[in-house]
Parts: C-alpha cells; sequence; structure tokens
C-alpha cells in the first residue's frame, strides 16, 4: 500500500439519488474476436441503480464501454433496497446460491436486468444484509457487519460467475468492498478450474476508504489466520481488507 499513515477513518455515505452521467461517445473501434476476452466487475455501486459518489459512474462507464466494443461484460453488485425501489423490471434467475462464510451456509439469490444491449447487469440478493435503507450505513454509522456484508457479496458472486459469465477470463474488483473477491479466489476458490485460471484486476478509487476491520475478523470470514501478517491483511494494528485484495499477486 505504501502509506504510513493510516488513512482517514471509514464515515457513513448515504445513498445519493441516480443522475444522468456526462455523454460519452461510443467506441467505433470493435475488437476483433479472437481478442475478445470476458470481463466481469464486482462492485458496490453501479450507475443508474445505486450510487453514493464516484465509483457507480465510474464503473458503468467502463463496463459500458467494454461491451460496445465487443467484449463480452458483465457486472455483479448487491441486491440493495434502493434498488428493489427503483428498478421494478428485475428477474430472479438461476437456482438459490448456497454461501459459507465464516462456518455458517446461507442462501442467496441471483437478479438480473432484462436483456438488452450493453452490460449483463446481475444482482446478489440477501434480505438481512443488503435490503437496508442505506448502502453502507444509516444515521447511527457504518454497519457495524460491512465485514460480512461484503465478504458474502464477494464470495456469492463468484459462486455465481461459472454459470452467469462462462466467458469470463478477467475479474475486475473495485474499491475495498470486492477486494475480498480476488483473496477468496486464490484460496477458497483454488482447486476450481474455471477460478483458477482468471486473471485480476483491483481497482482503487478512494483510498480513503479501505476497510479496517479487528484482527480477528479474519476468522469470522472464513480467512486463515496466517493471513493477518504485513505483506497481506495487517495494517496498523487492524484488518485492512484493501491491502488484501492488493496483495493478491502474492498469494498461492
Amino acid at each position: 500500500m505504501g502509506a504510513t499513515t493510516p488513512a482517514p477513518k471509514s464515515r457513513r455515505r448515504s445513498p445519493a439519488q441516480p443522475r444522468r452521467a456526462a455523454s460519452a461517445a461510443v467506441p467505433r473501434v470493435q475488437i476483433a474476436p479472437a481478442e475478445r476476452i470476458g470481463v466481469a466487475h464486482l462492485t458496490a455501486e453501479y450507475w443508474p441503480f445505486a450510487r453514493t459518489g464516484g465509483l457507480g459512474e465510474a464503473v458503468s462507464g467502463l463496463a459500458t464501454c467494454q461491451a460496445a466494443m465487443g467484449l463480452p461484460t458483465t457486472v455483479i453488485m448487491p441486491l440493495y433496497q434502493i434498488v428493489r425501489e427503483t428498478t421494478p423490471s428485475l428477474e430472479r434467475t438461476g437456482s438459490p446460491l448456497a454461501i459459507t462464510l465464516g462456518g455458517h451456509t446461507e442462501r442467496a439469490w441471483l437478479y438480473r436486468t432484462p436483456p438488452g444491449p450493453g452490460p449483463q447487469v446481475f444482482f446478489i440478493e440477501h434480505p438481512d444484509f443488503f435490503d437496508r435503507a442505506g448502502i453502507y450505513g444509516d444515521n447511527n454509522g457504518d454497519y457495524p457487519d460491512n465485514a460480512r456484508r461484503f465478504a458474502f457479496f464477494s464470495l456469492a458472486a463468484l459462486t455465481a460467475l461459472p454459470e452467469i459469465a462462462p466467458e469470463t477470463q478477467l475479474l475486475h474488483a473495485h474499491d475495498w468492498h470486492t477486494a475480498l473477491a480476488p483473496v477468496y479466489l486464490r484460496t477458497a476458490f483454488a482447486a476450481a478450474s474455471f477460478h483458477r485460471r482468471l486473471a485480476v484486476v483491483m481497482s482503487v478509487h478512494n483510498a480513503g476508504f479501505q476497510g479496517h476491520f479487528p484482527p480477528e475478523t479474519l476468522a469470522a470470514l472464513g480467512l486463515a489466520a496466517e493471513l493477518y501478517n504485513t505483506e497481506v491483511f495487517e495494517w496498523y494494528g487492524r484488518m485492512n481488507a484493501l491491502k488484501g485484495g492488493m496483495a493478491t499477486p502474492t498469494l498461492s
């Protein structure tokens, strides 16, 4: 990470209403079919469904551009309360997902937008985790179970990926909320042939929010204690989710 002082303490951000994105030129260049790779974006925000700042618009712009150039492009995000309220056209798809997190197995469902041009957009449903008034917190501050919420999302997205986007070759994780996905990819999913072949990109849109939690959080998320070291998760006596995601290439 390279930081020598702790990042600012995570603060709550309230959901903002979707706004019209700035017009962008549609790519004129199409990637040759033989050179196309499937891309899957994991993100906590995606315009126009849910956003608190620039993350949702940045991921939307990138995914839309990639799809327009001919790349098979998939986006996966949580099914928040605000998404349910503003997007009644969502369709449930596939079989329920059994997700084991820290020794507890829970069920998730997949929803999607109706098929059409542009990226495929899928949503992970788990009412206890995501059907809440806020994306990251409420008037009392950040949700205390944010580590479990986004760890569950990452595991569910990775579990669903072979079924909903089998052409995926590149996994693109965005900000700390999805930073555990690359870690799970190289640990919990290391023996799965589909997941083992995926390349990973980890993008940091806002380094002021890194996902800081007590060290014992690793066990609750099903992560090995030996990953709590200065090369992976340890950061000033805390677990740093974003650092762990960026350290993924060192895992084996």
